[in-house]
């Protein structure tokens, strides 16, 4: 087998065990991202698109299968190794944000940021993502004082702290009201034209027109359309 040089999935199944049942989240998928590709993954609530771009991310562990990043099997690495490639090599986006209440806005953006750059160059990029955001005014606010919109403008820019080689967003629009989704919608698409790669879960059409390859999952199985 020949494995692409950037990021890749081979025979990836993931099952979950319901009392005597077996309940299969993903159905050994095989597909491959590429630098600079908007991908989005598609299917009805409980279909394991969630689950999937957890596998994808270091965040849960496949029953078998291997996803390969640069050429190395992740599942390989130990926890020490995984836990730089979270922080540092992919950004993760949860569709709640997933802020921290007890720091500020600043203080959940550039967290991430000190653990694996000198502190100048932290500080240098939260300033930079939080105006580009358009949250810098918001930055010694905390998680409850801002709305939904702000908290997930701050969510990603925590994930583009380390400046990640791969966005994962996990139905980032999923909680938001329309003008607010269609800023955030907005903001991945010109990230994305400048070169981020991106892959986003959405159960939403509008969202998946903003991206260049669609994979629809339903009963664990992984499908790319033709856009």
């Amino acid at each position: 087998m020949t494995i692409p040089q950037f990021f890749s999935v081979a025979n990836l199944y993931k099952e979950y065990k319901n009392g005597e049942n077996i309940c299969i989240a993903v159905n050994c998928a095989n597909f491959d991202i590429k630098k600079g590709d908007f991908i989005v993954i598609m299917g009805a609530s409980g279909s394991g698109k969630s689950t999937l771009l957890q596998l994808l991310a270091g965040l849960k562990n496949p029953t078998k299968g291997e996803v390969f990043y640069k050429g190395e099997n992740i599942y390989e690495w130990n926890a020490k190794k995984r836990a730089v490639f979270r922080g540092k090599e992919i950004g993760f986006v949860f569709q709640d944000g997933n802020l921290l209440d007890e720091l500020t806005v600043y203080g959940n953006v550039i967290l991430s940021g000190y653990l694996y750059q000198k502190s100048e160059r932290a500080e240098e990029r939260a300033e930079k993502w939080l105006k580009c955001l358009g949250i810098y005014k918001e930055k010694d606010k905390y998680p409850n004082e801002i709305s939904g919109g702000q908290r997930q403008r701050a969510a990603i820019a925590r994930a583009l702290i380390n400046l990640p080689e791969i966005l994962f967003l996990d139905e980032p629009t999923g909680s938001l009201d329309t003008v607010s989704g269609e800023k955030v919608l907005e903001l991945l698409t010109v990230l994305n034209k400048k070169g981020q790669t991106i892959v986003m879960v959405t159960h939403d059409k509008n969202a998946a027109n903003r991206g260049n390859r669609i994979f629809r999952i339903s009963d664990g199985c992984v499908l790319e359309e033709t856009v």
